[in-house]
């Protein structure tokens, strides 16, 4: 723990490392309070004015994205969502730090939020059927898949919201968990000063410390080859199943018939999108195995190519053509029984195998990336305290055999 560094007027100032702990955990105001006007705003739009959000036709003929009847059968998810989201954002300016309580109370109120979300986007029914037909009709002489991608904005909100709450979970609990540990440690340290130790204690004590530091930074700085390993057999078995094998995906259905989930005439047309996802998969881990330690130029091939690996999981699994029609039919017939919205709901989730891959792999993706970049980070923070400890150590031994 730092010594106490006093003014020119004797008054203690904070030391610098201090100060950079309060301001990790700290923040303003000015993000839970947008947050709140964001949700609000949200809920209002589209139960009250859902026409806003349009498309301009060529000849100001303006066609509406959504159908904003459809959207005010929702009103009770979608005050819910708006709920949750302001019951996060209050906890926020309640607790006006990253602690573990405020991460608990953010990881419950964001998969709520998320249930809430897929409950009102999940059905088609709530894009408006002329906005789909001139999307089709626009981009069928420019880019088909583009053109099947944006005719489903339902599908691309979940898939944002899913991402940018399951991030902010990721940032506040981490952010809530190194508070708790650092307090943790700071309290610790404390104890240790109350003791009185001599100073020769002390020496010993912070070579004892350096030596499991150095421990603590071999495990953190090095990882070992299975997960790598893992992952590039994962890829390769993967690509074999899509490619030559796709019927083993498959739905057991009366009298033990299989039912494939994906088409397997329209995977194989995805031959090169399919292939070129196993190899950037397979260049990142081969980049783990190169490195072997996180670093900053592992997080850069890791951001690269797992994002260039999310365009591809969008290109082969966006379009609704990718699941076989027999299984889409065989869910249908079975979710019939099911009254109003519920049934609607479990039709669109389990007729949309493609959606639901999807998701996975960008919230996988993009969880792998945030953690080597923050061990990349946080090696780098303690490759520098490191440096800096052992430049003062050498200060103080040459001022100690100069006296």
């Amino acid at each position: 723990m730092s010594e106490p560094i006093h003014d020119a007027d004797g008054a203690q100032e904070v030391p610098e490392e201090e100060k950079k702990k309060l301001k990790d955990q700290k923040f303003s105001y000015f993000g839970p309070i947008t947050g709140i006007i964001f949700a609000i705003v949200a809920a209002v739009i589209f139960l009250g004015f859902p026409r806003i959000i349009t498309v301009v036709v060529f000849g100001g003929v303006e066609i509406h994205t959504f159908d904003d009847l459809y959207i005010r059968k929702l009103w009770l998810p979608i005050i819910l969502w708006a709920l949750f989201r302001i019951a996060v954002e209050v906890a926020y300016i309640i607790e006006h730090r990253y602690t573990k309580r405020l991460a608990k109370i953010t990881t419950i109120g964001n998969i709520l939020a998320i249930i809430c979300t897929i409950i009102i986007f999940i059905s088609p029914k709530i894009v408006n059927p002329e906005y789909v037909s001139f999307i089709n009709t626009y981009y069928t002489s420019i880019a088909t898949w583009f053109g099947t991608i944006l005719a489903q904005p339902h599908l691309i909100i979940i898939v944002i919201m899913a991402v940018v709450l399951i991030l902010d979970t990721i940032t506040v609990f981490r952010k809530g968990y190194k508070a708790k540990e650092e307090e943790k440690k700071d309290d610790e340290k404390d104890e240790e000063d109350t003791d009185g130790a001599e100073k020769t204690d002390d020496k010993f004590s912070a070579s004892e410390n350096e030596e499991d530091s150095d421990k603590k930074d071999i495990k953190e700085v090095k990882f070992s080859y299975f997960e790598p390993v893992t992952g590039i057999i994962l890829a390769i078995i993967a690509t074999l199943i899509f490619l030559l094998s796709p019927q083993i995906i498959a739905y057991v259905w009366e009298g033990r018939r299989l039912i494939p989930t994906f088409d397997a005439d329209v995977i194989k047309r995805l031959w090169l999108p399919i292939i070129i996802f196993a190899l950037l998969r397979i260049g990142v881990f081969v980049a783990y195995l190169i490195e072997r330690r996180y670093t900053k130029k592992l997080s850069l091939i890791s951001v690269i190519g797992n994002l260039l690996a999310i365009i591809c999981g969008i290109i082969i699994f966006v379009g609704p053509r990718i699941v076989y029609w027999e299984y889409n039919d065989f869910f249908v017939k079975y979710f019939q029984g099911v009254a109003d919205w519920a049934g609607d709901l479990l039709t669109n989730i389990f007729t949309r195998p493609n959606i639901i891959v999807l998701v996975l792999l960008i919230v996988v993706l993009v969880v792998e990336s945030l953690t080597v970049i923050r061990r990349s980070r946080r090696n780098k923070e303690e490759e520098k305290d490191e440096e800096e400890e052992s430049a003062a150590n050498e200060d103080k031994a040459n001022e100690a055999e100069a006296d």
